[in-house]
């Protein structure tokens, strides 16, 4: 078998290089350059219109691109009339307000000169859901892999930064889908985010994300938040070994909360979740894990069936709302 040529993208990996690769393909819309190369035009075409949210009439009459004005990643200026900016992810996500300070400082410079502003929020890896709902809540559109990769796809050139490019954004792609192939246990950290956005569209995840600890980390992801009189129980997957916890903020009397909801736990999936067990230790912080089910009776030996395992933790997330349930009428 042949081995692949090597691709700058794999050496290339920070947001800095994508942003040089995103700035070059604006730059090559712009109709100064169609005779050049006809290919390579077209798409950088398409990818502005992806960008900044307009339809394939849309005529790119002349572009001006630049980075890092006001710590914006990528700005262009389009036609007479619009500006695009373009805030540029890999594998890190929002901080802090920069959305809306980016905005603001479009919104004070153009004020009276453009009026058609438009605001790109781009992310090659993956993204929770509850994290682009809330970009979209600051007028940014959210535009991930597959739609980079989508406008690409029917690229006929022979431009070799071009095709790198996608060639990188499809072996990312492949990484990420392999827990459609792969049993559970071969997973690598690009699998699990894309194990918990399939779950996604199947269970209410509140989010996920990597968790830092001690023993150097996980992807996780929680859901189901049930008020207990004085503690919260919920879901949690630490990659393979899922998780019913408690979030109790009280410094004191936290081995008894935690003993209590642990039993009403455990009486409730007595006989009828056998695989639900006490953990090897119990912890002593604000967020203790009182059951856990290891990851063999969650997602089995082969291929994850994803039927069979949303309709188990769907169980699972009534057995946490049947103990609060419980505890409110006993109270009563």
């Amino acid at each position: 078998m042949r081995k692949k040529t090597p691709n700058i993208f794999s050496f290339a990996t920070s947001e800095l290089s994508q942003d040089a690769m995103f700035a070059w393909l604006i730059s090559w819309s712009a109709p100064e350059y169609a005779a050049a190369d006809p290919e390579l035009h077209r798409i950088g075409q398409n990818f502005v219109r992806l960008l900044a949210g307009k339809e394939s009439d849309f005529k790119i009459a002349c572009v001006d691109v630049g980075r890092q004005w006001e710590n914006i990643d990528i700005w262009a200026e389009i036609n007479d009339n619009t500006f695009l900016i373009v805030e540029d992810k890999t594998g890190t996500s929002i901080h802090d307000d920069q959305l809306e300070r980016y905005k603001a400082s479009v919104e004070k410079e153009y004020a009276g000169k453009r009026t058609d502003l438009c605001y790109a929020y781009v992310k090659t890896a993956e993204e929770p859901g509850s994290v682009l709902k809330s970009i979209e809540q600051y007028g940014f559109r959210t535009i991930n892999r597959a739609a980079i990769l989508k406008c690409m796809e029917d690229y006929k050139g022979s431009d070799s930064l071009l095709i790198s490019y996608r060639e990188h954004l499809r072996e990312i792609d492949a990484r990420v889908n392999s827990f459609r192939s792969l049993p559970e246990k071969e997973w690598g950290w690009d699998a699990w985010q894309g194990f918990y956005k399939e779950l996604e569209s199947r269970v209410d995840i509140d989010s996920w994300s990597y968790v830092a600890n001690p023993a150097g980390g996980f992807v996780g992801a929680w859901w189901h938040f049930v008020e207990m009189g004085d503690c919260t129980m919920y879901l949690q997957f630490e990659q393979g070994k899922l998780c019913f916890k408690i979030a109790y903020e009280d410094e004191n009397g936290r081995s008894e909360v935690r003993y209590r909801a642990h039993s009403k736990l455990m009486e409730k999936a007595r006989n009828r979740y056998p695989e639900i067990r006490r953990p090897d230790r119990f912890g002593n912080g604000t967020y203790m894990t009182i059951a856990v089910v290891e990851e063999e009776r969650i997602f089995g030996e082969g291929v994850v069936d994803f039927d069979t395992l949303a309709a188990k933790l769907r169980d699972y997330e009534a057995l946490i709302s049947e103990c609060a349930q419980s505890l409110i009428v006993r109270e009563l």
